[in-house]
């Protein structure tokens, strides 16, 4: 890294500013202290947790988390402060309280004593001192510190006894960190709330609250960290009123267009969900290995079954050689049948633990949760494999099942369909719009695993002749076999859970479409977000522009100072892209996979960016 008076320091976007005491802003001598910013993260998400950490590591420590979601068992692989015990609470709360367990048990009593004292001069007063920013903190190290457990309870991360839901999260209050579950979209989100805080961070993952969130950040003249990541793409983009572009400023990709892999395993309630799951399927059996997936826990489990079909068919081949005759040609056949009906009953068995076992586990689950039967408006159904599941004892658990819930089910989904009904065609052009019935999803089923299994073979013998290591075959839409495989298994959980069957050629479109949600990313993508708050930070500071350093001046004053620094011109904020590959002339030799870009003006055809804002106020008449 270059020296701090190097000629590429100043132009390097991705060097981490310093904050020494030399750097004063205009309107004030103190040097601009971290821990007295007031930072609004918007979404507790993958990058939520990301930022979360890196901020409060950072030094940061008025953090105030947001977000409207809960925890769900598909989100523990890739945001690493969840656990199984945290699976239905809230995650702007459970985030607030992981966060607090990275601090020193001092400093959090020293934060919570600052945050209790806030809250009482606010209700009290309706007014909040700036006491508490100039507080020396001589208790505190500035360093983070887990307890030993590595995690702090609930009740301490709260510190002054809010609970869920009941939780003030006005910026001039906010000391540690605080989370709130709160929907954005919501009256209660305003433009009053936000002017409380001095830079707000989006870690939002769907365009109509991004949308919201840049129009009210753009009215409120407050900065915001815009950022996303798709695959192993992401983006990070500072926005500044009357100075960036703004989230609106260009045209973005419609939302249907891409499915992010986020929905509920145990619970789709779209074709895109069980799509996405039978891709997982795929990958986990046939694919390259690839610890991301969702439905990782699975692999050794399905694995044995693969194991078991390997040693079904070197047994087959020793019968083969040991029967006498063995070359005359009935033999072979007869062997050869004998191999081709075990690997016919391993892929039976495979649907069985699928698309039966795993959804009776569901079923027995689901009954010992009774909040989680009020909730579900259909139980899944079982599937009835032929050879392999008794039909009384299927009937039974499912009549069972119905029983248990039918006080609770409100009748079944808009397109919901019958648990023994063979929906065919939707209509009468190409085989591959036409949509199979559940006992032709089970045939394409058995015959792409057979085949799928068979490629595989082929190409362990191939690579083992060669010396090469085992990789599987990656996912491809053009790819006959594996689109089988895919197709059929999304339509069987689709029977499961009551969801119209879609044809092959829907299936093909939306698992061509689908894109992973990948921790390493999220990473990155929120590392570039703080590295991009330290710049704004920076230039905002040395021209006396942070809201909570601003100090109440006469009308001719403010006209003035009319500032004449811009944040193109005189700050090292970029736009910064995340490539999933090495791009560059040389890519080999001085390739990069992190492209900072220079921040553009807002463009002359956004509505929003253009439009004027007034503030007016309404006095009592009476």
């Amino acid at each position: 890294m270059a020296p701090a008076s190097s000629v590429s320091a100043i132009f390097n976007p991705l060097l981490v500013p310093t904050f020494s005491p030399a750097c004063h802003s205009h309107s004030s001598s103190a040097p601009l202290r971290l821990s007295n910013v007031r930072v609004l993260v918007v979404g507790a998400g993958g990058i939520g947790c990301e930022v979360c950490k890196d901020l409060l590591l950072s030094g940061f420590r008025r953090l105030c988390v947001v977000d409207l979601d809960t925890i769900d068992v598909s989100n523990l692989n890739r945001q690493f402060f969840f656990r199984n015990a945290h699976v239905g609470l809230s995650k702007a709360f459970v985030l607030a309280a992981a966060c607090s367990a990275l601090l020193s048990p001092t400093e959090r009593q020293a934060l919570a004593r600052k945050r209790a004292r806030a809250l009482r001069q606010l209700q009290q007063t309706g007014e909040v001192d700036s006491e508490g920013e100039e507080e020396s903190e001589e208790n505190n190290d500035g360093k983070p510190g887990p307890d030993a457990d590595g995690q702090a309870p609930l009740s301490e991360a709260e510190g002054v006894g809010e609970r869920e839901g009941d939780v003030c999260i006005d910026g001039r209050t906010v000391w540690g960190v605080v989370g709130q579950k709160m929907n954005i979209l919501s009256s209660d989100f305003t433009i009053q709330l936000l002017q409380t805080y001095d830079v707000v961070i989006s870690a939002l993952d769907n365009q109509k609250a991004r949308r919201h969130l840049n129009g009210l950040c753009i009215a409120a003249d407050l900065p915001l960290i815009e950022a996303g990541s798709t695959g192993y793409s992401g983006q990070v983009m500072p926005i500044l009123k009357n100075e960036t572009l703004c989230y609106d400023c260009e045209a973005k990709p419609r939302d249907q267009q891409r499915f992010p892999v986020c929905t509920l395993r145990q619970r789709p309630e779209r074709p895109e969900h069980c799509i996405a799951w039978a891709k997982m399927i795929y990958e986990l059996v046939f694919g390259v290995e690839d610890n991301e997936n969702l439905l990782s826990d699975l692999k050794e489990q399905l694995r044995t079954f693969l194991d078991v079909s390997s040693t079904a068919e070197a047994e087959g081949r020793e019968d083969e050689t040991s029967l006498p005759g063995a070359h005359e040609k009935g033999a072979g056949d007869d062997s050869a049948g004998t191999r081709e009906e075990a690997m016919r009953l391993m892929s039976r068995k495979m649907m069985k633990e699928l698309f039966h076992d795993q959804i009776v586990d569901l079923l027995r689950l689901s009954q010992e949760n009774k909040e989680a039967m009020k909730k579900q408006e259909l139980l899944p159904t079982p599937l009835c494999v032929q050879g392999l599941t008794d039909k009384e004892t299927f009937e039974a658990s499912h009549c069972r099942a119905s029983e248990d819930t039918k006080t609770t089910n409100k009748g079944p989904k808009q397109n919901a369909i019958a648990p023994t009904e063979n929906t065919q065609g939707e209509g009468t052009g190409l085989e591959s719009q036409r949509t199979w019935s559940v006992q032709e999803c089970q045939e394409v089923f058995e015959r792409s695993f057979l085949g799928l299994l068979e490629r595989q073979k082929t190409t362990e013998r191939e690579n083992a002749g060669t010396g090469k290591r085992e990789a599987g075959i990656p996912f491809d839409k053009d790819d006959d076999l594996a689109m089988d495989f895919v197709a059929a298994a999304a339509n069987l959980r689709m029977h499961n859970f009551h969801i119209a069957l879609k044809s092959r050629w829907f299936i093909q479109a939306v698992a061509g479409s689908i894109i992973p949600a990948i921790a390493a990313t999220n990473a990155v993508v929120a590392a570039l977000q703080v590295v991009q708050l330290f710049h704004l930070l920076q230039f905002l500071h040395s021209e006396g522009r942070l809201r909570h350093q601003r100090r109440e001046a006469p009308q001719e004053e403010n006209e003035k100072r009319k500032p004449v620094k811009t944040l193109r011109s005189e700050s090292n904020c970029r736009y910064v892209w995340v490539k999933p590959f090495v791009t560059g002339v040389r890519p080999d030799a001085a390739g990069r996979l992190i492209l900072p870009e220079v921040v553009d003006p807002p463009r002359a055809s956004c509505f929003l960016c253009q439009q004027q804002t007034v503030t007016i106020e309404l006095a009592s008449l009476s």
